[in-house]
């Protein structure tokens, strides 16, 4: 019994470290999709998000689907926050080069590591009522540049809600526009169509309209606005956008109205 220990004892202590380094890696990997603030000690510190496809992030400037600003595109972005009493008292999301430049820095911010795109849009959509103004902003936007995030749901949430900031609510619309789901369309005309919303809210929903996947889907609405809307201004806007338009649809349109007066 004793040689069958010896000779086992060195497999079975073998498999106990990779069951346990198993179990060690599987936590660190799982961790970072799960921020606690209320676990951070005070002070900055940051995690890492994947951006969703054709967009990438630099300071005061989101990129889709158009040309690179800098010769090798940031795949990623990342949230830097400002901790305070357990809680997120601020926070700005930056790119990878800025990133980069931060955590090489004297004083590098507690670096959190790697959360996927659904966990990050989550949690920074959680804060947003609770953070200031810009910092607001700032999680509208992460969470809607995060990779397989479905966002519309909570975004069209934002934009309806009275007591949020107006710019926050802007931002919440404007990304909505950006996001191609049907039912994110039919919540922008949906505020649209609310004679109690506010003006200027109405107005970003016909830009983000416009400005949204297959933005030909938008035309028929535009039309509509700018035909019956009892707001002159709403009216105004409406044909603004519809003259970006290269199509003749859009073309036909103006002849309609122009040979009507």
């Amino acid at each position: 019994m004793k040689t069958m220990l010896k000779v086992l004892f060195p497999v079975l202590l073998a498999i106990m470290l990779v069951v346990a380094a198993g179990l060690l890696f599987a936590d660190a990997d799982a961790a970072p999709g799960r921020i606690v603030p209320s676990d951070m000690p005070d002070g900055r510190a940051l995690f890492t998000f994947p951006l969703d496809e054709g967009v990438e992030y630099h300071r005061n400037c989101v990129m889709s689907d158009g040309k690179w600003i800098e010769e090798d595109p940031c795949t990623d972005a990342s949230v830097l926050m400002r901790i305070e009493d357990g809680r997120v008292a601020s926070l700005e999301i930056i790119g990878c080069r800025e990133r980069a430049r931060e955590l090489a820095g004297s004083r590098p911010p507690r670096d959190l590591g790697l959360v996927d795109g659904p966990a990050c849009a989550e949690f920074l959509l959680s804060l947003v009522r609770d953070l200031p103004g810009n910092s607001a902003e700032e999680a509208v936007v992460g969470a809607a540049i995060s990779r397989d995030a479905v966002v519309w749901p909570q975004l069209l949430e934002l934009a309806r809600d009275d007591d949020l900031d107006g710019e926050v609510r802007e931002s919440a619309v404007f990304w909505l526009g950006q996001d191609t789901a049907e039912k994110a369309t039919e919540g922008l005309e949906a505020i649209l169509d609310d004679a109690d919303e506010d003006l200027e809210l109405r107005e970003h929903a016909i830009f983000a309209l416009s400005q949204g996947g297959d933005s030909r889907e938008a035309l028929p609405t535009l039309k509509r606005i700018a035909e019956n809307s009892p707001h002159p201004q709403l009216r105004q806007t409406a044909i603004f956008w519809l003259a970006q338009y290269d199509d003749p649809e859009v073309i036909d349109y103006f002849e309609r109205i122009l040979v009507a007066d």
